[in-house]
């Protein structure tokens, strides 16, 4: 079926039902060079039909109907028009119409900001159902792979998306010519640990030597540029570059002052299962005392011995050489990837508007491609087409609550280009006129356990602190949010390949599934995490008498799972809750299927083991998908998946697992399989078919039951559960009650102690706490031991109004603390 028209002046491509090519050429010659966002034209198989009448064509697809009048030879609404329906209406647009109801893209940097809301790009989606995609001045690829102007740069050439409010399927067209989202090597999931610091050799081993003393997981060490030797840059520096940089912000030769056996140093940490990125800024060019300067002067001849080598990255031979001599013997001694901080001249100098970001993350992407090694870059957004390239780094925010309340708009937002992997300071960049704000701090690493990645950094400034075992009261809150992130990161794995599959974001915002309702744009502080979450950070410091943040959530029609409190909840409604210092308000659909780790150290730790939480609801079920998670072998269909589905009737659940499909299915291959049922009472029955021998352990204090077994990859299980025969209800808030309490009674017994070193809590308070404990002796007493919580609750309060050593204010701040709703 013909899907290319050529008219007059006019060249007309249905690529899909929803997306057509729209060029104009005054000398008809068009342009088919992949260019710097559109890299594939190819029309996808669709229907597509042409009449022409008269001056009259018709080019009509199953969504969109495109009319050109042939007399007219300019590019005018009399011209050209095309008719779509958006939301059962019929609209038209032509040439002269603008986009006024555009939901934005991203931008370059966050650099300086505090949390003011920036004008962001235009992103492919907007309520207006619509929207063009202006290829006409983007740079084009010649036959070996280097950009070069348009031969014809006057010509129009734009993208017509016509989705309606089918926002999922323009971003499906969008990666189908401008290329798939890559999914990034599984460390990128993992903590990074970034800090702009004078760091020597012995302090990072120190450094990783206390991420593993204090239990907390991490996979990649980022060296910011301390690393190579900065001629004592410093704030009073009056030595320049040519490029106008000060002496030292560039380089590319180890301090071996601060580390003298570079290589030594990163075995070691490699040793401890860690990735190792360096920081560049690469504009000022290649320094006369850098110890690559010899080699790359004598295959590049631009100066004399004495010169700087300028920076020249379009000019191919210049990048060549450049890769040969200064970036591939620091990645032989060890360096996984690059952190490309790229501060200077927004344009090349070598060709004329080339964007110096948007090139360098280009060249280095691709560069790594050729080591067989998944590629993985740090670096900023240098525009349309970018997100070919993760990761991005957002740039040197203020350390405040402003900052902090913009940035899950903004990461969310950013979908809307594809550029779904933003990695933001969390804590803040630069101190805001105060020391390290623990609660601050904490709130934000809680935002990025539920975003793309989790990196702390800051400056090098005296007042700041990132190391989360400095910070006693808070460090336990820290802990269980890294902890919650490892948990996560299989269902975070199969959502970065959904981004590849289908150009849907891990974050995206609340509209993609809702486009036709109002509070799916109004809430804008919440997103969906993947497709089973809604994450709604806390981004409000605690109420000094509560101690508690209130956070309200807009939940779409349907029943959710708040993971924080453990309550199921009925949406179609805006939720309002409070929130304590360790709660991260996280909803999950019910029923659903989470695919999960168990406890590990850093992801070079991950076996074959796997877990699933299964979410009180109806029933759910869910795909896992597995790689190698560190080559590109997955883009040649080497991976595995498993589905599992699983039912609800009545007190039983009943599981299928399936066997493993795919090219890299060892069918012989044995795995632990775990099946942990969220807020339920010990079973009354387990049945696996095919029978076999199966564990079950009862945690009351997580009030959830883990039945595990033995899988072979051909094998189809299926997991028959029978629970006691009452209202799950009963274990509503049931995990918030008790965490509350326990924390509450610990302040009380303080309390008392303070005003009478003999005195007592009253029995009630003891008894109600040791609730989970007297379940754990005797998980049969659990349904009697956890009914009636609230008259249980009240009666306490009553005792405590009684007790001669509690003042008004201490009781009143434990009864509204300690009182959940069912």
């Amino acid at each position: 079926m013909k899907r290319v028209f050529t008219i007059g002046n006019f060249r007309f491509t249905a690529i899909t039902s929803r997306l057509i090519r729209i060029e104009y050429s005054d000398k008809k010659v068009f342009e088919n060079h992949k260019s710097q966002v559109v890299i594939n034209r190819e029309p996808i198989d669709c229907e597509c039909n042409f009449h022409e009448r008269d001056d009259i064509v018709e080019i009509t697809t199953s969504h969109l109907k495109l009319i050109h009048t042939k007399n007219i030879n300019k590019l005018c609404k009399e011209s050209l028009s095309i008719s779509l329906n958006v939301n059962g209406e019929m609209v038209s647009w032509n040439p002269t119409i603008r986009d006024n109801a555009n939901l934005k893209g991203t931008t370059r940097t966050l650099d300086n900001t505090n949390g003011e809301e920036l004008e962001l790009e235009s992103g492919l989606l907007s309520k207006n159902g619509w929207y063009i995609l202006n290829d006409s001045k983007s740079l084009v690829f010649n036959s070996s792979g280097w950009l070069q102007p348009r031969k014809h740069p006057d010509n129009v050439d734009w993208y017509f998306f016509g989705y309606g409010h089918d926002y999922k399927n323009a971003l499906l067209d969008y990666t189908h010519i401008a290329g798939k989202i890559p999914i990034p090597p599984k460390y990128a999931f993992g903590y990074w640990w970034s800090r702009y610091w004078n760091y020597s050799d012995t302090e990072l081993r120190e450094l990783v030597n206390d991420f593993n003393k204090y239990d907390i997981p991490i996979d990649v060490l980022i060296i910011d540029m301390d690393w190579h030797k900065t001629y004592g840059l410093g704030k009073h520096s009056k030595n320049y570059a040519p490029d106008g940089s000060l002496v030292g912000w560039t380089g590319y030769t180890w301090n071996n002052d601060l580390f003298p056996e570079p290589k030594q140093l990163l075995d070691y940490l490699h040793k401890k299962g860690l990735k190792v990125a360096l920081n560049l800024h690469p504009a000022s060019g290649i320094a006369p005392m850098e110890k690559c300067y010899d080699a790359f002067k004598a295959e590049y001849e631009c100066c004399d011995r004495t010169k700087y080598i300028p920076y020249r990255m379009a000019d191919e031979n210049w990048k060549d050489i450049y890769f040969k001599h200064v970036i591939k013997p620091l990645e032989t001694e060890g360096v996984d990837f690059w952190w490309l901080d790229w501060q200077q001249f927004p344009t090349s100098k070598v060709i004329e508007g080339l964007n110096n970001t948007w090139w360098l993350n280009h060249v280095f992407f691709t560069e790594m491609e050729k080591s067989g090694k998944r590629p993985l870059l740090f670096h900023r957004w240098g525009g349309m087409g970018n997100h070919r390239y993760q990761v991005g780094f957002s740039g040197d925010t203020r350390a405040s609550w402003e900052s902090l309340q913009y940035q899950p708009y903004f990461t969310a937002t950013a979908s809307n280009v594809g550029y779904g992997y933003w990695s933001h300071d969390l804590g803040g960049h630069f101190p805001n006129g105060e020391d390290t704000n623990p609660e601050l701090y904490l709130r934000w690493v809680q935002f990025g356990i539920v975003s793309p990645i989790v990196r702390t950094h800051c400056t090098k400034a005296a007042n700041i602190e990132r190391r989360f075992w400095k910070f006693l009261s808070h460090f336990e809150c820290f802990k269980q949010a890294i902890h919650l992130r490892y948990i996560l990161i299989p269902y975070i794995y199969n959502n970065a390949k959904l981004a590849h599959d289908s150009g849907i974001s891990i974050c995206r915002p609340m509209y993609y599934e809702h486009p036709d309702d109002d509070m799916a744009y109004e809430y804008k502080n919440q997103y969906y995490f993947g497709n089973d979450m809604i994450a709604s950070p806390i981004v409000s410091p605690l109420d000094n008498k509560t101690q508690l943040a209130e956070k309200s959530t807009w939940l779409p029609d349907g029943e959710w799972f708040d993971w924080s409190s453990g309550k199921s909840i009925s949406g179609n409604r805006v939720y309002t809750d409070n929130y304590s210092i360790d709660e991260i308000p996280l909803f999950i659909k019910a029923g659903s299927i989470i695919p999960v780790n168990n406890k590990i150290a850093n992801t070079a730790n991950i076996g074959r083991d796997i877990k699933f939480f299964i979410i009180p609801g109806e029933s759910g079920e869910t795909e896992l998908y597995e790689d190698d998670g560190f080559t590109t072998d997955y883009l040649k269909g080497v991976y595995s998946k498993t589905s599992l589905k699983g039912t609800r009737e009545s007190n039983k659940y009943t599981l299928e697992i399936s066997n493993e499909i795919g090219s890299a299915t060892d069918e012989n291959s044995v795995r632990d399989i775990s099946i942990e049922f969220i807020n339920s009472f010990k079973p009354v029955s387990i049945t696996l078919t095919p029978d076999k021998e199966f564990e079950v352990q009862y945690n009351p204090k997580s009030l959830s039951v883990t039945i595990s077994f033995e899988k072979t990859a051909s094998e189809t299980i299926n997991l028959v559960v029978e629970f006691p025969e009452t209202e799950t209800k009963l274990l509503n808030s049931v995990k918030r009650q008790f965490n509350r309490f326990n924390y509450a009674c610990e302040k009380l017994k303080y309390e008392v102690a303070r005003d009478d070193w003999s005195g007592t809590i009253p029995d009630s308070v003891n008894r109600f706490q040791q609730t989970l404990q007297r379940v754990e002796y005797n998980p049969l007493s659990a349904i009697e031991e956890l009914s009636d919580l609230t008259n249980k609750h009240k009666a306490i309060i009553k005792d405590l109004y009684k007790h001669p050593s509690l003042n008004k204010e201490f009781f009143a701040w434990f009864e509204l603390f300690t009182t959940c709703e069912e």
